[in-house]
């Protein structure tokens, strides 16, 4: 906690960079389990670790690809995506691929009153079928707190095939590909499962959930592109001991807002805490 704190404001010492670098391992080390959570500042990366372990998975591979109307006639062109696979101005994933035992993420607040929020992670435990059709998607979340609610309404059926999951259901999202609509003929609507894998994740997903211990985190500090991304990727675990860093431990990589800095500074010298009081 107390080097974060000074990698926070840019004031690790030599220590702290040396008692990081001791936790550096080389990618294929043997010390890294097979399960860890691999965190980096680019798509590219990302997606690499997500297909690759995606495909050395056993098992059935099951792919969804996201229903996108206008006017309410399916569009027989895929429709423009961002480089993490989601459809523009949307939380969903146009192709979402998955098998029983991959990691993912819930890309969408479904119910924040039951923590199933944006960023929760999970496991896919099995496939729920109405009629032959996949209705939803089992998710053991790794917070027991996440969907406690929704698995008290569970059907007995489904309580005692998939005990501690949370069915995750298709969702339909309204969405333009303007930023500036001029009709209602503009707007699109997409229907898919609010997911996406998460054997890899960004910084900028993965910013505001905790990794519980023991989970390992692999994070790349060389793909670093912005101020405070690399301590976002230092901060979501719980002990030093969960953390490897790949390949090596790049010091300039890590480093604050120069605007976050400045307003931190105006706001302790207007603290009334550090003046005196009669």
């Amino acid at each position: 906690a107390d080097i974060l704190n000074r990698l926070r404001t840019g004031q690790q010492t030599e220590a702290d960079c040396e008692k990081l670098e001791g936790r550096v391992r080389l990618e294929g080390d043997k010390e890294v389990p097979d399960d860890a959570l691999y965190i980096a500042g680019t798509n590219n990366f990302v997606n690499r670790i997500n297909n690759i372990r995606l495909e050395n998975m056993e098992g059935e591979l099951f792919e969804f690809k996201a229903n996108v109307s206008r006017s309410g006639k399916l569009l027989t062109r895929p429709p423009k995506t961002n480089n993490d696979g989601s459809i523009y101005n949307t939380p969903l994933q146009f192709s979402l691929q998955l098998k029983v035992g991959a990691r993912v993420m819930l890309t969408y607040n479904v119910d924040v009153l039951d923590s199933l929020s944006n960023g929760a992670l999970g496991e896919v435990i099995g496939f729920d079928r109405c009629n032959g059709k996949i209705i939803s998607i089992m998710i053991h979340f790794d917070n027991p707190k996440v969907g406690q609610e929704k698995r008290k309404k569970n059907p007995p059926r489904l309580q005692n095939q998939y005990q501690n999951a949370v069915p995750i259901v298709a969702m339909e999202f309204r969405f333009n590909m303007s930023k500036n609509p001029t009709s209602q003929n503009d707007f699109m609507l997409a229907t898919q499962f609010p997911l996406k894998l998460a054997f890899a994740c960004t910084a900028h997903k993965i910013q505001g959930s905790t990794i519980l211990d023991p989970k390992k985190v692999v994070i790349d500090l060389t793909s670093v592109r912005e101020a405070a991304q690399g301590y976002v990727m230092m901060s979501r675990f719980q002990c030093l001991s969960q953390l490897f860093i790949l390949e090596n431990f790049p010091k300039a990589k890590v480093f604050p807002s120069d605007i976050a800095m400045k307003e931190l500074h105006r706001l302790q010298e207007n603290c009334l805490n550090n003046k005196n009081q009669e």
